[in-house]
């Protein structure tokens, strides 16, 4: 199996049954077909334990896991992590869907990480008038490979990596208790604990993301949740002095105001043009805050 090795999809859910068998049928009908599925279910009352004890009997390749006390998505994220016995892992949303060749464009460029840290790729977005849309209109400016000072400025990788599942279990999965920024906390950790401190961006937008139901998605948050984000991931990963305010100047995108020397910080900080363009929309964003 040396030229299809195993991969491991992690999927967690909590009560949204409907959006979960569109997930689970979009990981099952990958063009690539030697995966595992590991579906970790919090604690659901919505029939999502049935349905999954029957789907694992029309396909050996789903794990499932029935958690007795809800305790949440990372939570539950870590659980397949550790169950996981691919070579490979990667994750998926139970509100969001792989397009069928995603898997294998990750393992058409496994090669690349033996010089990155993961793999990602852009997503889509689905709206409530069921179209497909970019998530970004200023991709072509993004930079196809990022260090972990660049995450910094902004969160340009989305939610979701492809990597050796050995790396993600030398860092520790997710941190269960980070009330937001989940996600950005452990691309962080992978480019700061692991060999490589670059991660690559491949071309195909193959992960799709749906904003169009009224469901509250896995992570959500609110301006507190944030602040106490940032608070504990600078903490957590000894991230001060002029690194501290670059990452703060994100606080904006959340409606929360910041200091406007963090903006004069960031300026002087980085030489990529998609940042200085990030900067721009902080900046007037900033603006309206203190109206």
């Amino acid at each position: 199996m040396k030229d299809m090795p195993l991969v491991s999809i992690y999927i967690p859910t909590y009560n949204r049954l409907q959006l979960l068998t569109r997930a689970l049928d979009s990981v099952r009908k990958q063009s690539y077909k030697n995966i595992e599925i590991i579906v970790v279910d919090d604690n659901s009352g919505d029939g999502t334990q049935d349905y999954l004890a029957g789907v694992a009997l029309l396909d050996h390749r789903i794990k499932y896991i029935l958690k007795e006390v809800n305790s949440g998505a990372c939570t539950s994220r870590n659980i397949a992590i550790e169950q996981a016995t691919g070579l490979y892992i990667t994750g998926l949303d139970d509100d969001d869907y792989f397009l069928k060749d995603r898997i294998s464009y990750f393992i058409q460029n496994r090669h690349e990480l033996e010089h990155y840290s993961f793999l990602y790729t852009n997503n889509l977005t689905i709206n409530k008038n069921h179209k497909y849309k970019i998530n970004r209109y200023l991709n072509f400016l993004l930079p196809k490979e990022v260090t972990s000072q660049d995450i910094l400025f902004k969160n340009i990788i989305g939610n979701q990596c492809f990597t050796y599942t050995k790396r993600m279990k030398q860092v520790g999965g997710f941190t269960a208790d980070m009330p937001a920024w989940q996600d950005l906390d452990l691309f962080y950790r992978l480019l700061i604990r692991t060999s490589y401190n670059k991660a690559k961006l491949l071309n195909k937008s193959l992960y799709v993301q749906d904003t169009s139901h009224d469901l509250t998605r896995i992570t959500s948050g609110n301006k507190d949740k944030i602040r106490k984000a940032y608070d504990l991931f600078c903490i957590r990963n000894n991230v001060a002095g002029k690194y501290k305010s670059i990452l703060e100047a994100q606080l904006v995108s959340y409606g929360l105001k910041v200091k406007s020397s963090v903006f004069i910080t960031r300026f002087f900080s980085h030489a990529r043009l998609y940042f200085y363009v990030v900067d721009v929309f902080l900046i007037i964003k900033n603006q309206k805050n203190k109206l």
